[in-house]
């Protein structure tokens, strides 16, 4: 036999071998795969719960809070407004409206709302702090131009912006809500 024979004849002999390496390598690849892929699995399980982790705890950015506040405030008045109060007597204010020079008047007649049940304490209180909450309210509405006192949300700012200075000049009374009974601009 010639070599080239003989190479002919070992290579028969080699794929077998060659072959059964194969069906060995395969269950190994396998394995190798299956390990990778719960190690990919676990990498992105990490990921979401870091991503969790992070959305709940990182503070909140101020207009978050803000608009948490204010929600939560809203939630309060609208549980005060549910709740019918004590109505005091009505307050009047007529002012010259600012920057028209005397041409034009404003007239507001306010009521406050205490919380329910206090009767005649109410009564005893709206005539101590009648004459406060009256100079508040012209100052207040004395310096509001005509440009804004036309505009549709003046009445809720004067409203809210009255109880706001009611209720800081006078912690110890307790005032719910400002009720508007006349607003006239002439």
């Amino acid at each position: 036999m010639n070599e080239k024979d003989k190479g002919k004849g070992n290579a028969p002999d080699k794929k077998p071998d060659e072959g059964a390496g194969k069906k060995t390598a395969a269950p190994a690849n396998k394995s190798k795969m299956v390990f990778l892929g719960a190690i990919a699995a676990a990498i992105v399980v990490n990921i979401i719960i870091a991503f969790v982790l992070i959305q709940v705890t990182k503070p909140k950015s101020p207009v978050e809070k803000e608009a948490e506040v204010k929600a939560d405030s809203l939630q309060q008045t609208d549980k005060k407004h549910g709740e019918l109060g004590e109505i005091g007597d009505p307050i009047d204010a007529i002012v010259n409206v600012a920057g028209t020079d005397g041409e034009r008047l404003l007239k507001v007649v306010v009521r406050l709302e205490f919380p329910g049940g206090k009767g005649e304490e109410v009564s005893k209180e709206m005539k101590k702090i009648s004459p406060r909450v009256k100079n508040l309210l012209i100052d207040m509405v004395s310096e509001i131009p005509l440009v804004e006192l036309n505009e549709p949300t003046a009445k809720d700012k004067i409203r809210t912006n009255l109880l706001r200075k009611i209720n800081n000049a006078m912690p110890k009374l307790e005032v719910t809500d400002v009720l508007l009974d006349q607003f006239i601009i002439q």
